[in-house]
C-alpha cells in the first residue's frame, strides 16, 4: 500500500515542500498546532460555565436577636411576648423576575389546648431594587398554620431584600424550645427561641387585694 505519509520537511515529488500535508503520528501539522488550541477553549468554556451555575438565584430567610442588627439565618433569641421581630428575605445572583412565594407562620402550636404561637405578620416592605407584583395576601388563615402568598421581581444583580415583621401572640411564652419557627418556601425557616413572658399586668389579671 502507498505510503502518503510525509516527514517533516520532506521535499514532494515536483519539488514543493510539504508544509500543511506534513502528517505525523496520524495527525496533519495543521492538527497538531489547533487541537492545544481547542482544548484550552473547552477548558475556558467550562470555567464560564461553572461560573454562571456559581451564581444562580439565592434566597436566605433571616432573622435578628433582640437588641442586634446582625441578620441570621439560623435560630434567634431575646424576644418576648407582643413584640415585633424584624425579618427579611434575602435574594442574591439576580434578576428575578415574578417569584411566586409563601411565607408560612404558626398561630398555634395546635395542641390541646393550643398554645398561641404568632399573630400575624406585618409592615411589608422591600428594598429598591425589588418589586411586589402581587400580595402579601393571606392565603391560609384556618388552622394552626397561617399562609401569606406573594410574587416578586429583582431588577437587577444587586443584593435584594423582602422585610417584614411578626408580632408574638399574648401567651406565647408556653412555646417550648426552638419549635416556633417562621418558613419560606423559597429560603428555609429560623426558628425563635422561646419567649419571655410579656411585662405588665394581663387585661384579665385577677389582683389579691
Amino acid at each position: 500500500m502507498e505510503n502518503h505519509d510525509r516527514v517533516i520537511g520532506e521535499t514532494s515529488e515536483n519539488g514543493n515542500r510539504n508544509v500543511t500535508g506534513l502528517k505525523t503520528g496520524g495527525l496533519t501539522l495543521a492538527g497538531r498546532i489547533c487541537r492545544p488550541w481547542i482544548a484550552m477553549m473547552l477548558a475556558i468554556v467550562a470555567v464560564f460555565s461553572s461560573a454562571q451555575l456559581a451564581r444562580a438565584v439565592s434566597f436566605t430567610l433571616q432573622g435578628q436577636d433582640k437588641g442586634s442588627s446582625t441578620w441570621s439565618g439560623n435560630q434567634i433569641s431575646g424576644w418576648g411576648e407582643l413584640e415585633l421581630i424584624p425579618f427579611r428575605l434575602d435574594v442574591t445572583a439576580g434578576p428575578v423576575t415574578n417569584q411566586v412565594l409563601t411565607i408560612s407562620f404558626p398561630r398555634d402550636n395546635a395542641g390541646i389546648p393550643p398554645i398561641p404561637g404568632i399573630q400575624d405578620l406585618y409592615n411589608w416592605s422591600t428594598s429598591t431594587n425589588m418589586l411586589i407584583a402581587s400580595g402579601p395576601t393571606l392565603t391560609t388563615s384556618t388552622g394552626s398554620t397561617w399562609v401569606y402568598t406573594l410574587t416578586i421581581t429583582v431588577t437587577n444583580n444587586q443584593e435584594a431584600d423582602l422585610y417584614f415583621f411578626a408580632r408574638l401572640a399574648a401567651g406565647s411564652h408556653g412555646y417550648g424550645g426552638n419549635s416556633m419557627k417562621i418558613t419560606a418556601s423559597v429560603g428555609g425557616a429560623v426558628g425563635i427561641f422561646k419567649p419571655a413572658t410579656g411585662s405588665g399586668t394581663p387585661d384579665l389579671g385577677i389582683t389579691k387585694t
